[in-house]
């Protein structure tokens, strides 16, 4: 019985985990929107930039947008992934 408390509790708390790096994760993805400026636009918008960017596949493109970006999170003293 004690043993499967323990597994029961384990497996508790690293569901918990998981689900606060999810919201983590989430949360990191808006505050990109927000030091972009973009948080006046609405949903639709967001998603259709997105999926714009999404079949942008030109790694010159790719590399000049993470170039601006990583010095905005520089200058914001933001970490980049």
């Amino acid at each position: 019985m004690a043993a499967a408390k323990l597994i029961q509790d384990g497996k508790r708390r690293s569901a918990k985990a998981e689900r606060k790096a999810c919201a983590h994760g989430l949360i990191q993805q808006g505050v990109l929107f927000d030091l972009a400026g973009l948080e006046h636009h609405s949903r639709g918008e967001l998603l259709g930039l997105l999926l714009a960017a999404a079949k942008t596949d030109d790694p010159k493109r790719w590399a000049h947008w993470q170039e601006i970006g990583d010095a905005l999170l520089a200058e914001k003293g933001e970490t980049g992934a």
